[in-house]
């Protein structure tokens, strides 16, 4: 929980600074920020795959050239 917090201020600060005074009033508000915390840490996952998985693949590609 505290966590979420955390990130909600993070997205306030950054992204919804205008409306940070009504954001504990506004419960659709605190619904859009959990959603954009699910989102920036399930972006941040695929990011992380995704490089990994290119790594992968280059060390594939490397591994087929010396065999060539």
């Amino acid at each position: 929980m505290e966590k979420d917090k955390a990130v909600r201020m993070k997205l306030t600060e950054k992204d919804m600074k205008h409306y940070k005074e009504h954001q504990e009033d506004n419960k659709a508000l605190g619904s859009m920020d959990k959603q954009l915390a699910e989102m920036d840490r399930n972006y941040e996952v695929m990011l992380m795959e995704r490089i990994e998985s290119k790594k992968q693949q280059e060390a594939k590609f490397q591994d087929i050239q010396r065999k060539i």
